[in-house]
């Protein structure tokens, strides 16, 4: 690597995350391979883990872009003739379906990977945090300005838009944890969550 320009570089990792986001949201994670990934981008399999450890990191990075991509989506887009319960949780299943794709077996060494990933590369996991951030930002305006509107009562929105973060991430958790719980209880408990959240603040 180093006989090539940082340019180059970037070119090369930029088009690695490229062909991996398109692969893990067509085909999985279980079936990409970074043997394709790297002929896809025209470089050896040797080559593609100078820029990434691992297969798993190389997912959360892809991973953290694909989220900042629907959020873009997302950002500003409030229907108020949707209730705050079904506007989160479409949110929810639209940025996360890719990743609830993975079995649950995998999933606990991937969260692992992503403890490893945070010692090693604090930059990249902190990529991934910015996005709940960017989401939590979203919220705080969405709960703002059902306030303006007068649909809901005074309230701190930062902290009102942590607590449905808070509510997303447990169940989120919950869900890989426990071997027989299904999508559609983790949905159903984040929505049960939800609408007692804002129940308390209906005007």
């Amino acid at each position: 690597m180093a006989k090539i320009s940082k340019e180059k570089q970037i070119e090369i990792r930029d088009a690695i995350i490229k062909v991996a986001k398109h692969k893990f949201v067509d085909i999985g994670f279980e079936n990409t391979s970074t043997k394709e990934i790297a002929k896809e981008v025209g470089i050896a399999e040797g080559t593609l883990f100078n820029y990434f450890d691992s297969k798993t990191e190389l997912f959360f990075e892809a991973f953290a872009e694909i989220y900042q991509d629907e959020i873009k989506e997302y950002q500003g887009k409030f229907d108020l003739s949707e209730n705050m319960t079904e506007i989160v949780i479409s949110y929810f299943h639209k940025t996360f379906d890719f990743f609830l794709k993975i079995p649950k077996s995998l999933m606990m060494e991937l969260i692992i990977a992503m403890i490893k990933m945070a010692k090693n590369h604090p930059d990249r996991f902190k990529k991934l945090l910015e996005n709940d951030i960017v989401f939590m930002d979203q919220m705080n305006d969405y709960v703002a300005l059902l306030q303006e509107k007068q649909f809901i009562s005074q309230v701190d929105t930062r902290h009102y838009a942590e607590i449905i973060m808070g509510i997303i991430s447990f169940e989120f958790m919950m869900y890989f944890y426990e071997n027989t719980r299904t999508k559609e209880q983790m949905y159903s408990n984040i929505k049960i969550k939800l609408d007692i959240l804002l129940k308390g603040y209906l005007n």
